[in-house]
């Protein structure tokens, strides 16, 4: 079976259709989203699902869910349950294995490919090296699962709440920002750091055999590594050859293909410029 990319997104954005033009041109993507972006659906090799069919299990963590972040409770509340939403629609599909990948990012490799490559893996995400006190960061923006790790996660998730130990976690988090006035707080991907941290998983952002990864963030050198890529006029330089994107490797000193960008925050208004093979 063909590995899917799976995206979700909420609302119509100019930016999710050019994510998803790009992601489509090599692999197939299904798309969990609601009415204002159905359209979506019908794009070539896009499948799109309405949220409102797939909601089991989303009341069950609304309810238990407690707000600590500086971010709006709503948003910070989809962050969390889009993995619900995923898991419900990739279980009537009877999906075991796919890409997860965030709506700001674009795709330029044939994904399936990618995964045979790096030896299938069955959890594989972005956990930075560098984790100074609190950060308790891993994101699944580009990210590899098996159904089984995404069912455990969600369990884990519903657990960070219901658990008293994992809740005293979170909590400790969120009052240690609050009293540094910083922002931030417990998002999902804080559930993520506490998940790994017990969960076999591999890094993506890694330079595989030194000459291909996926990008933690087109804002930041930082890839695996601190300093990791050069950087020019605030955003990781990025050359293309053959319609891929490569990066400057500062650690290895080398060209290393990147197989996604992600334009997070501001850098969305650079997507269009970095389109390819459309």
């Amino acid at each position: 079976m063909t590995l899917p990319v799976v995206m979700f997104h909420l609302g119509y954005q100019p930016y999710v259709e050019l994510c998803v033009k790009q992601a489509s041109i090599n692999n197939k993507v299904i798309f969990v989203g609601d009415k204002k972006n159905q359209s979506l659906g019908d794009i070539e090799n896009v499948q799109h699902f309405l949220i409102d069919d797939y909601d089991q299990g989303v009341d069950e963590f609304v309810k238990s869910y407690k707000h600590m972040a500086t971010s709006g409770v709503e948003y910070t509340k989809v962050c969390f349950t889009r993995w619900l939403y995923c898991r419900n629609v990739l279980k009537s599909l009877s999906i075991d294995r796919f890409f997860h990948s965030d709506s700001d990012n674009l795709i330029y490799s044939n994904i399936d490919e990618v995964y045979d490559r790096l030896g299938r893996p069955a959890f594989s995400l972005s956990v930075p090296m560098n984790q100074p006190i609190f950060r308790d960061s891993a994101a699944a923006t580009t990210s590899f699962w098996t159904m089984d790790v995404l069912e455990d996660f969600c369990r884990f998730m519903l657990d960070c709440y219901k658990s008293k130990d994992k809740l005293d976690l979170l909590e400790d988090k969120w009052e240690w920002h609050q009293e540094q006035s910083l922002p931030g707080g417990v998002i999902d991907m804080t559930a993520l750091w506490h998940y790994v941290q017990e969960s076999d998983h591999s890094i993506i952002t890694k330079a595989y055999n030194d000459e291909e990864a996926f990008d933690h963030n087109m804002n930041s050198s930082e890839n695996y590594f601190p300093n990791e890529y050069s950087m020019k006029d605030g955003f990781k330089e990025i050359t293309f050859l053959d319609g891929q994107p490569y990066g400057h490797n500062l650690v290895l000193n080398k060209k290393i293909k990147f197989h996604t960008l992600h334009f997070q925050g501001g850098a969305k208004r650079l997507m269009s410029k970095y389109m390819r093979n459309l």
